[in-house]
């Protein structure tokens, strides 16, 4: 199924950098173009979000040690529709050595989702991967795909990295080391996680 999803994917026929730079070109949305895909928020550019992403980081990394006061005004602005701080809350709830703690995958997909619909890449990213993974939601690889490369054309380049190293274990996506590799070609500068980095290119080089 993911082979003749990866198969509208333009970037087998032409280059990653015909595209790169907007997430609105015509050559983007015929990769993935599709009644489920229009329904995707296009992304946000990730620097748009710097300075909420920080505050609601600072909360949750106070939340998680216990804090109630932090944990309070987390859950006020997530309530507000605030994306950094339902993506900031998903996390809390979702890492069992933070004190808030919740065994509720549902909850922790919801508030991803929520985020990652008001164009938050990182939230997309994990909304994405939840949705390839079948965690918290029925299990959708087309549109999690959709969610991933959104994330990462909008300059989230942990997204695409994610996607490569989903396709070269074969998690819920057939194993193609060419588009895995054009994910790495072109997402690898704007990815920030060292050990994701090094995991994928462990896995281009086993292949």
């Amino acid at each position: 199924m993911f082979r003749n999803l990866i198969l509208l994917l333009t970037f087998l026929n032409a280059p990653f950098a015909a595209w790169a730079g907007t997430s609105k070109s015509d050559i983007y949305w015929a990769v993935v173009r599709s009644d489920s895909a229009n329904l995707v928020h296009p992304g946000i550019e990730i620097f748009e979000f710097q300075e909420q992403r920080q505050f609601s980081n600072g909360l949750s990394e106070s939340a998680c040690e216990g804090n109630d006061v932090a944990h309070g005004k987390l859950e006020a602005a997530a309530s507000l529709g605030n994306a950094t701080a339902n993506t900031s809350l998903a996390w809390l709830y979702g890492k069992q050595h933070c004190h808030y703690f919740q065994n509720n995958p549902e909850l922790v997909t919801s508030l991803y989702k929520r985020a990652a619909e008001q164009g938050y890449p990182i939230a997309m990213t994990n909304y994405g991967i939840k949705l390839l993974r079948g965690e918290g939601t029925a299990k959708n690889p087309y549109v999690g795909t959709v969610y991933l490369l959104n994330a990462a054309i909008s300059g989230w380049g942990n997204a695409g990295l994610f996607l490569a190293e989903h396709i070269l274990l074969g998690l819920n996506a057939e194993h193609d080391r060419d588009v895995a590799q054009a994910l790495y070609d072109q997402f690898r500068t704007s990815a920030d996680s060292d050990e994701l980095i090094r995991s994928v290119e462990n896995l281009l080089a086993q292949h």
